[in-house]
């Protein structure tokens, strides 16, 4: 019993951890950067260093650290930077 209460201490406290490190991230993103009525990119335009760092921020907790898909959500790892 005091296993499985640890157990989900500890994943709430890793879930609360990424919830605020993806807030704090979000809230200091530039004007440009939020800007949704931008056309998408093509392949060669694609900044493949802010791409991580967006990966890392927002989309790692869920999908994997290599983007590898985990339980519910969706592999990554197989689609065009476009997407």
């Amino acid at each position: 019993m005091i296993k499985n209460c640890a157990v989900i201490a500890a994943l709430t406290a890793w879930g609360f951890s990424a919830w605020a490190e993806n807030y704090a991230a979000d809230s200091t993103m530039d004007a440009a950067e939020a800007d949704t009525t931008a056309p998408l990119q093509t392949a060669n335009d694609v900044d493949l260093q802010q791409a991580q760092k967006i990966f890392e921020r927002t989309c790692r907790a869920c999908h994997g650290n290599q983007a590898q898909g985990v339980a519910s959500y969706p592999k990554l790892s197989d689609k065009a930077p476009e997407y």
